[in-house]
């Protein structure tokens, strides 16, 4: 499916852009994370998890995963670190 649009002759491109890669940005896999203080040792995070799936409520599906789970991993982390 080509995204571009031809308006009076005119290309307006609403595809992909290629991100400027910095030398100091972390790259996936490079090591570049210290993981000398780990937050769960034992990497078993069941006892943080939330109770309920907000995503679909009442039988509504949102279509917001990549919202709710972004929601769910700051949910996680404040439980884990302060007990909220």
């Amino acid at each position: 499916m080509k995204q571009d649009k031809i308006i009076e002759n005119k290309q307006i491109n609403h595809g992909f852009l290629i991100p400027e890669v910095k030398e100091e940005d972390y790259k996936f896999g490079s090591g570049q994370v210290s993981t000398d203080n780990p937050i769960q040792l034992d990497g078993q995070w069941d006892e943080y998890l939330p109770i309920d799936e907000e995503q679909n409520r009442n039988n509504l599906e949102t279509f917001a995963c990549t919202c709710y789970g972004s929601q769910n991993q700051i949910e996680i982390l404040l439980k884990r670190l302060y007990n909220l």
